[in-house]
């Protein structure tokens, strides 16, 4: 396939998202984009089954030993030579802690980690207490591209 400069890519009607990863061969100058530009969101996000946020304004990483240092959404992850990493390291190993409490055991819900083997990454707290108290608890995508969403 062949494009001209500033004429618009249109996959072949055969190819569809679930057909994986396209890769191009790009034989020109590259022209710095603003992150803006280049960032498109997961396609769950319109249809409201995933959020996505700017990276935290500060980093906190806590092992799964201590209690959590603050409140909010953590993500957890594992070395990558451990024999479980594939079936932990996932985005959607995430939990909604609050300040002082435990991180969740993953031995609770049968996989043999250790808690000492988890690093947990804070990803921010955007679950503030509703006029009523409550807490509406919303677990999101963490990406490092900026987003509005």
């Amino acid at each position: 396939m062949y494009y001209a400069l500033g004429e618009s890519f249109t996959a072949p009607e055969d190819i569809t998202k679930d057909d994986g990863v396209l890769r191009f061969h790009y034989l020109g100058t590259p022209i710095p984009k603003s992150l803006a530009e280049r960032h498109v969101p997961d396609w769950r996000v319109p249809q409201g089954v995933l959020r996505e946020v700017p990276v935290p304004s500060r980093e906190l990483r806590s092992s799964g030993l201590l209690p959590a240092p603050a409140t909010g959404i953590w993500h957890g992850t594992i070395d990558p030579a451990h024999p479980l990493s594939k079936v932990f390291n996932l985005w959607t190993r995430q939990a909604y802690v609050e300040e002082g409490q435990s991180f969740p055991d993953p031995r609770e819900r049968g996989l043999e980690i250790s808690p000492k083997d988890i690093q947990w990454q804070w990803l921010d707290q955007a679950n503030l207490p509703l006029p009523s108290g409550r807490k509406d608890i919303i677990i999101r995508n963490f990406s490092p591209a900026v987003s509005t969403n």
